[in-house]
């Protein structure tokens, strides 16, 4: 084969891979879980309280070339999934200083709470839902947006409390890392959409909390389910 024609199927080859990726809806990296059965359409008012973050989360020491974070791992995730419900029709989400009220009065202090202390601060709002999640890693990029040492990670879970029985109803957990292609050509629709960049953690974050917030949505009111594709957690 002539160099020209060796050119000629490349392209076509990318051609070919680009069009398939074009056509088809971003990769969801969201494992989600009923726990009992929900209310299509009754749940109004929701309360996203403070994220936990695991111990390791933050624990690694600063390398050179490596992003800089301009807050809590927890406080990224947190605010990237309130936005995403904001935008979303159906429920209400309360105010974060009307949430961080209602935990100080209940603990003394604004903080993380567990599973039985979500219970006590969605009975204290009186809202139908609260939303509460622990972030297990949280690793910023090292490297350009075109040029990383090492690609951005997050991983993060939240659970749903429904009142009045005050029990965790659903969860979902996001994990991604973005991956050269020369590793996962499946992920070649992932750098299109990123316009070929190695993404920051809170861009990552971003757009799991997007994935996350849209499964849930689902979950409650119904509509077009989003896809989740069968992998290894």
């Amino acid at each position: 084969m002539t160099r020209v024609g060796r050119w000629r199927c490349t392209g076509g080859v990318v051609c070919i891979l680009l069009l398939a990726a074009a056509c088809n809806r971003t990769p969801v990296a969201v494992r989600a879980e009923r726990l009992a059965p929900l209310p299509r359409g009754e749940v109004r008012y929701v309360a996203v309280l403070p994220f936990e973050a695991a111990p390791e989360v933050g624990a690694d020491p600063f390398e050179p070339g490596q992003e800089v974070r301009g807050e809590a791992p927890a406080t990224t995730i947190h605010r990237a999934v309130t936005d995403a419900m904001l935008v979303l029709p159906g429920w209400k989400v309360t105010d974060d200083l009307v949430v961080g009220e209602a935990i100080r009065k209940l603990f003394g202090t604004i903080r993380p709470v567990g599973p039985e202390e979500a219970a006590q601060v969605g009975r204290l709002l009186g809202v139908d839902g609260v939303l509460y999640g622990i972030v297990r890693r949280f690793e910023t990029r090292v490297g350009a947006e075109y040029a990383a040492q090492r690609p951005a990670l997050v991983d993060f879970e939240v659970a749903l409390t429904l009142f009045p029985a005050g029990e965790a109803v659903w969860r979902a957990e996001f994990v991604e890392q973005q991956r050269p292609l020369s590793e996962d050509l499946s992920n070649l629709f992932g750098f299109v959409r990123a316009r070929g960049r190695w993404l920051r953690a809170g861009e990552l974050a971003s757009i799991g909390a997007g994935q996350v917030v849209g499964e849930m949505h689902h979950a409650l009111y119904g509509g077009a389910a989003t896809p989740i594709p069968a992998r290894e957690w």
